[in-house]
């Protein structure tokens, strides 16, 4: 049995949502100081905080559904996947080579491995995201002076200087957050939207099926449920007071999860470790791996 889908909708937009607070905290800041140092670095501040927010995000879509990415396994090294850390780094080496695309290319993978729509973003918008992109780009590999490779990545709306020289004043400032800020919301809205499944109900349920393979253990009968706050609020003692006819394997994962549910005590007994079958052992490895979900 492969292993569940544990991926919940809160996280997997957190990092968008990191990026939103950041950016409202600039917006916030007046951006009154007309050091254009200032204006600079809350710049880079900005659109740094965008990229990343969009990379995050795949990485941990890739993290919890694997089948999504795209990877080549003779370009994984042989130390990596001795280390059994092959996905891992075939995580980190995509989405770190994805940073170094154009922004084309960045959001066409982004909607492609996501399921959005690609038309989520209007074109007046994805043309300012690309200039300023670019500016980005030769503030920090060109001082702002103007180069092809700005005229060749800024499309259409780039800019032009009597000087040769871009300006990041506050109003540039403004226009730029105000276009991440309004890219990030349609994110977040239509990520929610598609992934609103993806509950913590849902993904401790998951967990659950997989662990316990079994029709004396059913997890709806077992629990109770907050839906509408999505948490699970108690236990059905009665049927885990009757619960005597598991398997020692059995036993030993339930009270585990039972007991970490509950904040309780547990203690493990050394003849159930001893004589644990291999996929025993997978699934307590697993469930210890995610044991956080099963937090009241």
């Amino acid at each position: 049995m492969k292993k569940p889908i544990l991926l919940l909708e809160s996280n997997l937009i957190k990092p968008l949502e990191l990026a939103l607070k950041r950016i409202n905290d600039i917006k916030n800041n007046k951006i009154a100081n007309h050091d254009e140092i200032i204006y600079e670095g809350l710049f880079i501040l900005a659109v740094t905080s965008f990229e990343n927010s969009i990379l995050d995000t795949l990485k941990i879509l890739f993290t919890h559904i694997p089948h999504k990415l795209d990877i080549k396994s003779n370009n994984i090294p042989k130390e990596i996947l001795l280390d059994e850390k092959a996905l891992e780094y075939s995580i980190e080496d995509k989405i770190n080579s994805l940073g170094y695309k154009n922004i084309d290319e960045i959001l066409d993978y982004f909607y492609n491995k996501t399921g959005l729509s690609n038309d989520l973003i209007n074109s007046n918008t994805i043309n300012d995201i690309k200039e300023i992109k670019a500016t980005r780009n030769i503030l920090i590999h060109n001082n702002l002076f103007i180069n092809n490779v700005y005229k060749n990545t800024a499309g259409p709306h780039q800019r032009k200087s009597n000087n040769n020289k871009l300006l990041i004043n506050r109003e540039y400032l403004i226009h730029t957050i105000n276009t991440i800020e309004d890219t990030v919301k349609i994110f977040i809205k239509n990520l929610s939207n598609k992934y609103k499944c993806y509950t913590k109900i849902q993904a401790t349920r998951n967990l659950f099926n997989y662990l316990f393979n079994t029709p004396l253990l059913c997890f709806d009968d077992i629990f109770i449920f907050n839906y509408e706050q999505d948490y699970i609020t108690g236990v059905n003692s009665k049927i885990i007071n009757s619960l005597n006819t598991l398997s020692s394997s059995e036993k030993l994962l339930f009270n585990l999860w039972i007991a970490h549910f509950k904040n309780d005590p547990f203690e493990f007994k050394g003849s159930w470790l001893y004589h644990l079958s291999e996929s025993t052992k997978n699934k307590l490895d697993f469930l210890i791996s995610n044991i956080d979900l099963l937090k009241s």
